[in-house]
């Protein structure tokens, strides 16, 4: 039986693959609301969604961070989902429900695949679990990502920095459900989701992306470095005060190599 869930999708102008995506979830999922949560897109997305039932439209600045927090904010279900809108549901996804029965289950999360290339991080992290469990160590992947269902009672009165924008505002709303004693799941082991991300910019990221950022939204390349750069150490000390989690740290500095890069082939024309 499918349990009743309101559904939160953080938008900015995803039309082309928004369709697709709203179809799943409504043929996948019970959905009490569908909560948008847009930043003034420019296409057709906001016509898409209002053509679904008990869709609902609000507007917040273009921060991911923050655009979860509002959606957070709204829900009237025991279960949500945050789903974004490059992101098709499979059959059996609204099985990850029944999970929670386990009254000390907080999120559980299905890592998507992405069928427009040969997506080596759905099948890395596939078998690097498995060698986790083989080892005892639990879960080797503890930043969640993709669609997910949350507990509504683990993440009362969460308030995400904004400074997590687009890079670990899931990683942070995963620490606030663990500090108020629930557990998460993350599934690997089973294709529940599909991430059409736009190919080209899935493994030719550091430059390519920083381009189309730029044409898309306007925003001159260097401003964003040098933002994305600065905006490094509030998050390192984040995860020095409240996570002890140094791998937060690593990934901060392959990010910033990257965008140091991108400078660099940039200046380098």
């Amino acid at each position: 039986m499918k349990s009743k869930v309101d559904v939160i999708m953080p938008v900015f102008n995803s039309e082309p693959f928004l369709q697709k995506c709203l179809e799943s979830i409504y043929r996948e999922l019970f959905v009490n609301r569908l909560i948008i949560v847009d930043s003034s897109s420019t296409d057709d997305t906001l016509k898409i969604a209002e053509k679904f039932p008990r869709s609902e439209i609000y507007q917040c600045s273009n921060n991911l961070a923050k655009k979860r927090e509002l959606g957070i904010n709204l829900i009237e279900t025991e279960l949500y989902c945050f789903i974004d809108s490059d992101i098709e549901l499979l059959p059996r996804f609204s099985s990850l429900a029944n999970l929670f029965e386990d009254s000390k289950l907080g999120a559980v999360y299905a890592h998507p695949l992405n069928p427009h290339v040969l997506d080596f991080q759905f099948f890395s992290n596939q078998a690097t679990n498995r060698l986790a469990k083989k080892l005892g160590i639990g879960s080797s992947e503890f930043r969640p990502f993709g669609p997910c269902f949350i507990r509504t009672e683990a993440t009362v009165g969460i308030k995400i920095p904004h400074f997590f924008d687009m890079d670990y505002e899931d990683y942070y709303i995963a620490q606030y459900i663990r500090k108020k004693g629930f557990r998460i799941i993350n599934i690997y082991d089973r294709v529940l989701a599909l991430h059409h991300k736009v190919a080209q910019t899935t493994y030719r990221r550091p430059l390519h992306s920083a381009l189309h950022y730029e044409r898309e939204c306007g925003r001159p390349i260097f401003r964003r470095t040098f933002w994305k750069l600065g905006i490094s150490i509030p998050k390192i000390l984040y995860a020095f005060h409240l996570c002890h989690h140094p791998e937060i740290i690593f990934w901060e500095f392959k990010n910033n190599l990257h965008r140091l890069c991108d400078l660099f082939k940039i200046l380098s024309k």
